[in-house]
């Protein structure tokens, strides 16, 4: 009798130790989005690169991947 009581001891232990894990995990995931930057930031960034190049159209998209890449570097 006392095995099984502490084996049922030890396996619920094990699925509490589990879903913490889960939810350690679950949590770190979240706090990986929050380093990335903002629209606005990457707005800001973008116009600059658009500035430096004597506001010149036909690179918005490449504006703001660049800044959204300098701007996730950064934050790393």
């Amino acid at each position: 009798m006392a095995t099984r009581k502490s084996q049922k001891s030890q396996t619920t232990k094990t699925a509490k130790a589990g879903s913490n894990n889960r939810s350690t995990r679950a949590a770190s995931t979240a706090s990986i989005s929050y380093a990335s930057p903002s629209f606005a930031q990457i707005q800001t960034r973008a116009y600059e690169l658009f500035e430096a190049r004597g506001g010149r159209d036909g690179n918005d998209w490449s504006d703001w991947f660049e800044a959204e890449q300098q701007l996730l570097g950064s934050s790393a």
